[in-house]
């Protein structure tokens, strides 16, 4: 069973939010997973490490299956996760510091 442990909501770009699980039966904690959605699409990116090569950023993969059919279901079930998660607490998205409709406090 994998249980979202923290949410870090981000909304900037493609990028939904940051997230962290425990896979339970493994005792094992997964942190800095992102949330991504493009249109319709959503999905999940696990741990990257971004570094600069001939001026442009790329990024390394820091956690690597060997079998892609391993990965889906793995990638399938922290989205359902994620899935359940809003569910219960509302969409992924930031809460702005300023709302628009209440005046400025100063």
């Amino acid at each position: 069973m994998i249980e979202l442990i923290s949410v870090n909501p981000i909304n900037k770009g493609d990028m939904l939010a940051s997230v962290s699980v425990h896979i339970k039966p493994w005792k094992l904690k997964i942190h800095e997973i992102t949330v991504m959605q493009k249109g319709v699409n959503r999905w999940v990116n696990l741990p990257q490490r971004k570094y600069e090569a001939n001026g442009e950023t790329k990024y390394i993969k820091q956690l690597e299956f060997d079998d892609t059919g391993t990965e889906k279901r793995f990638r399938d079930q922290i989205m359902a996760a994620v899935d359940e998660y809003i569910m219960r607490n509302g969409d992924l998205v930031p809460e702005d510091v300023v709302k628009a409709d209440e005046p400025f406090p100063f």
